[in-house]
């Protein structure tokens, strides 16, 4: 018997026969794990039982190999407790519930939850009710039924939780069995403020994003609409601090010789102000000129990309810049070229009183809006250049017109009437003389001043002389045709434009030519100066001045004709006239030419 039994098995049944033959209960079945001859691991299923055999009691014993089962087993087993501890593990709070709402199991970030918010011990097989607040059960009720019919629930809400508002997202999905039935509710709950967080950063930048798509397409149309120099100017700047709430801005555009920028248009500069080396105080204005070189300005030119500068009161780069903002200080400093298809017209400053004010988005869009702020300069200059051909192109027709229609025809009836007067002469008839005599005399005056307005409207001799030959040339032909007394001083430092000399010119005839008509033979004086930042012409007569006690400028043509000369250089007009104390008329214009 025993040589048929494992070695194993042997002291087992031993113990079990000895055990019934005490009268003992022999339990009736064993799993086992033996190791076989050839050292393999195996897992049995044993049976014993006692039976009578030949008169005496017997053991008998049956044995399957279950080793298949237990690695299932096994391997189960270790499944779940990886499964437990990736459970306990998760930053999400997971509870299972059955239908009747208790606790079946939980991980470990569940009960830290429930306890941070009840202040109860999680525990399996108590209801859940136990641990939700009262005023969250009822919703909690109804959630937990939903999900219980089948259908799955989500909700995010604020909990209030040590003094800090965090976002939570709670879930209540059906657990199912293999045949589908619905055996719980697995409800669980996540932190989601970080989340939340981002989302809502990420609906800043898009709405940012689109306010800035719609500020440059705002930008945009009005650049490419405004042919105003002055008005471009300003809305730049106005533009420039609103795009990035910057403190304040200035557009400054290349000196001719490319060496030097003028301040053209300046924002929130209340006294600006320079200080040379020797220490004395220079008075900053619009139009003042700043060396480019060795600024941050010139590598803005050079390289033709924005410099950002966040440290602008310990750049040297930025000194001469930073001394048209004073008392500002600057501590953030952009400085954008304003190029158009390589052609350098002069940069865009923006400056902050904040350290590192300025960041990359700033870069972007001052990038985008310098492009089109540059397009829209040069656009507005070339446009102003077209208005001025035009102009003369005008005048040119008109002069050509007026010479060829009016003045031939005058020239005609001035011939005529001087035919007349002669027959008239010969035959002696002297009441016919004096009205003919009229017609011939006023033939004579209107072809003069026909003469005269078309060379105002077509002056060569402008380009080929200067403003004071030829003011000196029209004021000697008043002198000898009219009598005037004409003392004419122009200062000779003066420089100028052919543009401000063309209407200069003409504002001055059109003025001598009010004398000749309102005040003849009287005493004139014309002086051209520059007094500062700006040019004053004033012509002065002693004649006995204009009737009435205000001057209506719009109802006078030549008086309206000098005012609008005035507004295209930029400046102003004024006529101030006493009965008996003589016309002054005033101009005034930046010495720098604008459009």
């Amino acid at each position: 018997f025993w040589d048929i039994i494992h070695p194993d098995f042997r002291p087992l049944v031993r113990e079990r026969g000895q055990a019934r033959q005490h009268g003992e209960t022999v339990l009736p079945r064993y799993e086992l794990k033996i190791i076989t001859k050839n050292k393999m691991e195996r897992w049995l299923d044993v049976t014993l039982g006692v039976i009578e055999f030949e008169g005496a009691p017997a053991i008998l014993g049956t044995a399957f190999d279950i080793t298949s089962r237990k690695t299932s087993e096994e391997a189960l087993r270790k499944s779940e407790a990886n499964l437990k501890a990736i459970f306990d593990s998760s930053q999400q709070a997971f509870i299972l519930i059955d239908p009747d709402y208790k606790v079946q199991a939980f991980n470990k970030i569940a009960v830290q939850g429930i306890e941070l918010i009840s202040g109860k011990e999680l525990k399996e097989d108590h209801s859940i009710c136990e641990f939700i607040l009262q005023e969250d059960l009822e919703d909690f009720n109804s959630n937990f039924n939903k999900a219980l019919a089948g259908e799955r629930v989500s909700l995010e809400r604020i909990l209030r939780i040590d003094q800090t508002d965090i976002w939570v997202e709670f879930s209540y999905h059906p657990v199912f069995a293999e045949n589908d039935e619905i055996i719980g509710v697995c409800f669980s709950t996540a932190n989601i403020d970080e989340r939340k967080k981002m989302i809502k950063t990420l609906a800043e930048s898009e709405d940012r994003l689109l306010a800035e798509i719609q500020s440059i397409l705002v930008v945009t149309r009005a650049l490419v609409t405004e042919t105003n120099l002055d008005k471009l100017l300003e809305f730049m700047m106005i533009q420039a601090r609103y795009l990035t709430y910057a403190a304040g801005a200035a557009v400054l555009l290349l000196s001719d010789d490319g060496q030097q920028l003028e301040i053209v248009r300046a924002g929130d500069i209340q006294q600006p102000k320079l200080v040379p080396a020797d220490g004395s105080e220079l008075r900053i204005e619009e139009q003042l000129k700043i060396p480019l070189q060795g600024s941050l300005a010139e590598l803005a030119m050079k390289f033709q990309t924005i410099q950002i500068n966040n440290q602008a009161m310990v750049d040297e780069q930025t000194r001469s810049l930073r001394a048209i903002l004073q008392p500002h200080e600057v501590n953030s400093l952009v400085c954008a070229p304003l190029v158009i298809l390589g052609k350098k017209l002069g940069v865009l400053l923006i400056w902050s009183e904040q350290e590192n004010f300025f960041v990359e988005r700033d870069r972007r869009m001052i990038t985008v809006f310098a492009d089109q702020a540059a397009l829209a300069l040069n656009n507005a200059q070339l446009y102003a250049l077209h208005r001025q051909l035009s102009v003369e192109q005008e005048r040119q027709r008109l002069a050509r017109d007026l010479h060829d229609s009016v003045a031939q025809s005058l020239y005609s009836i001035g011939m005529a009437a001087e035919t007349c007067l002669r027959l008239l002469n010969q035959r002696g008839k002297a009441g016919v003389r004096e009205p003919v005599t009229h017609i011939h005399e006023l033939s004579q005056v209107a072809l003069r001043e026909i003469r005269e307005r078309v060379h105002q409207l077509y002056p060569t001799t402008l380009v080929e002389k200067s403003l004071e030959e030829n003011l000196e040339i029209y004021c000697q032909i008043l002198r000898k045709q009219h009598g005037l007394n004409i003392n004419l001083m122009i200062d000779a430092a003066l420089r100028l434009s052919l543009y401000q000399e063309e209407n200069i010119y003409y504002i001055v005839k059109e003025a001598l030519w009010n004398v000749v008509k309102h005040a003849a033979g009287s005493t004139v004086e014309v002086k051209l100066v520059k007094a500062g930042d700006q040019i004053i012409l004033s012509v002065v007569d002693h004649g006995p001045g204009l009737k009435g006690s205000t001057i209506v400028v719009e109802e006078m043509f030549g008086l309206r004709s000098m005012k609008e000369r005035a507004n295209f250089l930029g400046g102003r007009f004024e006529i101030h006239s006493q009965p008996g104390s003589g016309t002054q008329i005033t101009v005034q214009i930046p010495a720098a030419l604008k459009g």
